[in-house]
């Protein structure tokens, strides 16, 4: 049996920096500052921004989990970024002939689908783009098996879809037949 794994952070779109005049930040927060998204309870369609030193903005992740960071979970106007992450990325060979991809997913908002892709070490292009559906969210286990067409040693690279037609690659990986 070959087995590849592979361990792999986490894909955020960038966002395009807007700022006004309700939602504006510090162009230039002091070193070590983060700026976060707080979504006061009881008046969570009115977010605001704060720029904390690390120990305190730690804290108020701590007791408010709906906050979030600017740039990581949220744009300057505190609109949620689609993102993905994943913790594993694991190729098996359980049986001849049969790859199974599986990966662990940890962050999940605004995907659409995952996409697998194969290709043959000696090619150029990838030749498969199985869409895998599955119910999304957080802490989720995602599998799939494919049926290689022969030896060899093959690449399979997982992509995320966002639900806003935008793509990233999560992982790449080699398996041996």
């Amino acid at each position: 049996m070959t087995h590849t794994r592979m361990h792999l952070g986490a894909v955020a779109l960038a966002a395009t920096l807007v700022v006004s005049n309700v939602f504006a930040a510090p162009a230039t927060p002091a070193a070590g500052a983060v700026t976060i998204c707080h979504f006061p309870p009881g008046d969570t369609n009115n977010p605001q921004v704060l720029t904390l030193g690390a120990p305190a903005a730690a804290k108020h992740l701590m007791q408010h989990p709906q906050d979030g960071v600017v740039g990581q979970d949220y744009d300057a106007r505190c609109q949620q970024l689609p993102a993905a992450a994943i913790t594993d990325f694991t190729l098996t060979t359980p049986f001849v002939g049969i790859v199974n991809v599986s990966w662990i997913v940890t962050v999940e908002r605004g995907v659409s689908a995952y996409i697998i892709d194969r290709k043959l070490q000696a090619s150029a292009t990838f030749d498969l783009g199985v869409q895998a559906s599955f119910p999304f969210g957080e802490q989720m286990e995602h599998n799939i098996s494919d049926n290689p067409p022969g030896p060899g040693t093959y690449t399979y690279r997982l992509r995320v879809v966002f639900e806003d037609g935008t793509s990233a690659t999560l992982a790449e990986g080699d398996v041996t037949l």
